[in-house]
């Protein structure tokens, strides 16, 4: 606890992207280097901790502090790199060449590399895509002309086929295709990235696991540092294969933004990952995927004259995925509900194979089942956010590990309600089994703290069919 106080406070000497040694473009692109272990989550608001102190910093463990050695995972998951000069990037010759040729060639001679280099261009590598629905996904170098406009921002909702929770994202629809090089390739052949006739592109962060670490992401191992961000853009062909035969896709258009504002987000979304890289640690309840999301949705208007009334009001600590469209709304963020992603590619013919997911399909599987009866009682319930908050603040604090947690799981599940469950526990995981009831009872007066586990379990499980009811 003292060592988290002490960080805290000097916590403004602490670089949010600091580095053991600072990266090349060509090093980010081909996802080498290790990241320095010294990371900042700021949280605002500031947020009230389980012992009524406001704080809005919180130091997260880095996953380096349980496999000092090792480096990050980067093959498949790593921020972009915004290029805006070519000799500086130190890119292959033959990339380069296939670059300028782009840029001078496919708008018509209506650009001169020569003249304004990449002035008139987004270039982004690390940019992830299928060159078909057979291919495996692979690492571009998508030019994207700035005077493309933003049509449409979507929040997409996805949720998982087995188990509890869901993953979030931002779609964005451009109003023209754009053009994008394979990073890696003898030919560097330029593809044209088009989805019904324009560029498609989804941002998400996605957590990326240190070698040695668990393959498998899980609620759980995300509250304990195990995992740093990826800020990944996507074409939205390579995302909808990923997600649509095994997860469910709902899908969000954002109304009543203005051109400049949905521009603003976009460079908002380009810029994180740009310059964050993947330095900021994942955790489940403090910095996921949903509050990312959260952050680059209000993104400038929380500070600016260009004040969009319901994105303004959004609070980037809101991090449960079962609320999440109802407080959005709540907000003051105009909502429409699109057809899910599933839906929208079956219609184009990804279904060749009768296998993409669906909703009817998610209702018959056991953890949906399980869950359903807690869905508007308890999932959506304020009351469980705070509790799992406090719970969160008090694991982080206390440098709880995914294996003593994962024990004292194990031990609450066979002996709860039995005179002997204390007897079984060291004296850290009394501590936390303590914390854990006085948190509930705060929130859930006379309510039962089994409902908690149960929902808790299936979520660690992520199927409901391996869940005991305690």
């Amino acid at each position: 606890m003292k060592f988290i106080s002490i960080i805290v406070s000097i916590g403004i000497l602490i670089s949010l992207n600091s580095w053991a040694e600072p990266r090349s473009p060509m090093q980010r692109m081909r996802g080498q280097g290790q990241i320095d272990s010294s990371t900042l989550v700021h949280l605002r608001p500031a947020i009230t901790d389980f012992r009524g102190e406001s704080r809005n910093q919180i130091l997260l463990k880095s996953p380096y502090r349980s496999f000092p050695d090792s480096n990050l995972m980067l093959d498949l998951r790593r921020s972009i790199v915004l290029i805006d000069n070519l000799e500086e990037a130190g890119l292959e010759n033959q990339l380069s060449e296939r670059i300028k040729q782009v840029v001078n060639n496919q708008w018509n001679n209506s650009h001169k590399f020569k003249k304004k280099g990449l002035q008139n261009f987004y270039i982004l590598a690390n940019f992830v895509h299928h060159i078909n629905e057979d291919s495996d996904p692979s690492f571009f170098v998508a030019i994207i002309p700035k005077t493309a406009a933003i049509e449409n921002i979507i929040f997409q909702v996805e949720w998982f086929g087995q188990g509890v929770g869901a993953h979030t994202q931002i779609r964005f629809q451009l109003d023209q295709a754009i053009v994008a090089i394979p990073q890696w390739d003898d030919e560097y052949t330029p593809q044209i990235i088009s989805h019904n006739g324009r560029a498609d592109l989804v941002y998400s962060l996605q957590a990326a696991r240190v070698e040695g670490g668990e393959e498998d992401w899980s609620p759980t191992l995300g509250l304990m540092g195990e995992y740093a961000n990826a800020l990944q853009f996507f074409s939205v062909q390579s995302k909808a294969k990923k997600q649509i035969y095994a997860n469910v896709v709902n899908q969000y258009r954002i109304n009543g933004l203005s051109s400049d504002q949905k521009r603003s987000i976009f460079l908002q979304a380009l810029n994180s990952s740009h310059e964050l890289q993947e330095t900021t640690i994942y955790n489940t309840v403090f910095n996921s995927c949903i509050t990312h999301s959260l952050l680059s949705l209000r993104g400038s208007f929380a500070e600016s004259s260009k004040t969009h009334t319901g994105l303004s009001q959004i609070n980037p600590v809101w991090f449960n995925p079962y609320s999440i469209v109802d407080r959005l709304e709540s907000a003051g963020v105009s909502l429409t509900a699109l057809e899910t992603m599933n839906t929208e590619f079956k219609k184009l013919g990804y279904d060749r194979h009768g296998s993409i997911f669906t909703e009817a399909l998610r209702q018959q599987t056991n953890s949906y089942k399980l869950l359903a009866p807690l869905q508007d009682s308890l999932l959506k319930d304020e009351r469980l956010e705070s509790f799992v908050r406090k719970m969160a603040l008090f694991i982080v604090d206390e440098e709880i590990t995914a294996s003593q947690f994962n024990d004292f799981l194990k031990v609450v599940k066979e002996h709860y309600g039995q005179s002997d469950l204390l007897k079984k526990m060291d004296n850290k995981m009394k501590v936390l089994f303590a914390e854990i009831e006085n948190f509930w009872n705060e929130e859930f007066q006379g309510r039962s703290i089994e409902d908690f586990f149960k929902a808790f379990y299936a979520m660690e499980t992520q199927d409901g069919s391996h869940v005991e009811p305690l």
